[in-house]
């Protein structure tokens, strides 16, 4: 078959890898200049620091600062091991900057014959199915190719998801989202609140605290104001700006003389090149999905890696060698009704969960399971027992350790690496 990936980030490169093992022809489009997708750096940011409406869309929402919050030997794919016998270097920390994931998907497109498949500055303007189940891709140049099937790796960390907080129109502080910071420089001095107590959130709030007067952490892990260093605490969700400078919080109490209010609320979910009979997205939630990977309507279009809250490089893989399989024909698939009411039961099961919509791709611990699943179904490897007890004890050491996890010793580890190393 003749396979277009949509994408050079990790999901993209490892898809065009599988697609290639199966014996297709593939083509990545990549709409910047260089591979990586969200591991791609870029200093500057946007004119609009919501992000909501910028000039010009900058993709990167990457800090300076950033280091993975997994040990790099979770973070490699299966058979390229993140040390110096596979895409990285034995002299990095287990918890390596992000300028070091992109040096090892770097070196894993080198390695596995990537690079000249990569079209590189392409943007996707339109994926129009035609009646035979094949694929018209249609680039924002005009240019329209014709493909078997298509695989869309195109990343989910540019387009910012900003909560409406009633007043914030009237705030006359700094409003901005994560995904226009980078550094600290800005807030020395300020009384800074953020939302959002996930990765992005943990990171910038301690950050900032190293130079702000004071920095006020909302978010539902907080019930209660709490003390976590000598200027950064933790407080309730917002309800409403009062003013310019104050803000409302969930306990009735109330944030003053803010400087600063920053989103740590992730991304928005989109396929702009996709039409909503083909793909709807409703609150994050990208529908209807076999598998969260194939869509039961136009069998020969799969996405890769929707699911969050997961060891995202090995999930992709094999979501990418399952979607390889099918595309070759080596996986049983339902026919489209049954797939269709097996979606409607696994939302049931959702709804009934009291599951908001915008978390139905969260896997978390069901992950292994999830993954073990597409191995049965594409003969791929189970999930090996250090990989999951790696991912336990990194997991624990960062709740109980927020501050330093990253440099503190694990005890579990990938076998294959030499025991000395770090």
């Amino acid at each position: 078959m003749q396979v277009a990936v949509v994408g050079a980030g990790a999901a993209g490169l490892v898809c065009a890898r599988e697609l290639v093992r199966k014996g297709h022809s593939v083509t990545v489009f990549e709409q910047s200049r260089e591979l990586g997708g969200v591991w791609v750096y870029r200093p500057e940011v946007e004119d609009d620091p919501l992000g909501r409406r910028p000039s010009r869309r900058v993709f990167s929402s990457m800090y300076d600062s950033l280091r993975t919050n997994l040990p790099r030997d979770l973070m490699a794919f299966r058979d390229y091991t993140f040390d110096s016998n596979g895409g990285g270097d034995d002299r990095w920390p287990r918890f390596p900057h992000h300028s070091k994931v992109l040096v090892y998907l770097q070196n894993f497109a080198r390695d596995f014959g990537i690079f000249p498949l990569i079209r590189f500055s392409e943007t996707i303007a339109a994926l129009e199915p035609t009646g035979d189940d094949a694929w018209t891709v249609q680039l924002s140049d005009g240019t329209r190719t014709q493909f078997d099937a298509v695989a869309v790796c195109n990343g989910h960390y540019a387009a910012p998801r900003v909560a409406r907080i009633p007043g914030m129109d009237q705030f006359r502080g700094q409003l901005l989202h994560s995904h226009n910071y980078r550094n600290p420089d800005d807030f020395h001095g300020k009384r800074v609140a953020l939302l959002g107590t996930a990765a992005s959130g943990a990171d910038l709030a301690r950050e900032i605290a190293t130079v702000a007067d004071q920095v006020y952490w909302c978010g539902k892990s907080f019930a209660r104001t709490q003390r976590i260093t000598n200027n950064l605490d933790g407080f309730p969700v917002p309800t409403r700006f009062l003013d310019g400078h104050s803000l409302q919080l969930a306990d009735g109490s109330t944030l003053k003389q803010l400087d600063a209010f920053i989103f740590c609320t992730g991304y928005e979910v989109e396929f702009p090149f996709l039409d909503d009979e083909i793909l709807q997205v409703n609150d994050n939630w990208a529908h209807p999905l076999y598998l969260d990977v194939l869509s039961p309507t136009h069998r020969t279009l799969g996405l890769i890696g929707l699911p969050f809250v997961v060891i995202p490089f090995p999930l992709f893989e094999m979501q990418a060698k399952w979607f390889a399989a099918a595309m070759s024909g080596d996986v049983e698939l339902p026919d489209q009704e049954h797939m269709l009411v097996l979606l409607d039961q696994h939302r049931d099961a959702l709804e009934r969960d009291n599951e908001p919509m915008h978390h139905y791709h969260k896997l978390g611990e069901q992950q292994f399971a999830y993954t073990d699943m597409l191995a049965r179904q594409c003969g791929g490897d189970p999930v090996p027992e250090w990989f999951i007890e790696l991912a336990r004890e990194s997991g624990q050491s960062r709740l109980d350790n927020p501050a330093n996890f990253r440099d503190l010793p694990l005890h579990s580890r990938n076998p294959q690496l030499d025991a000395t190393r770090s």
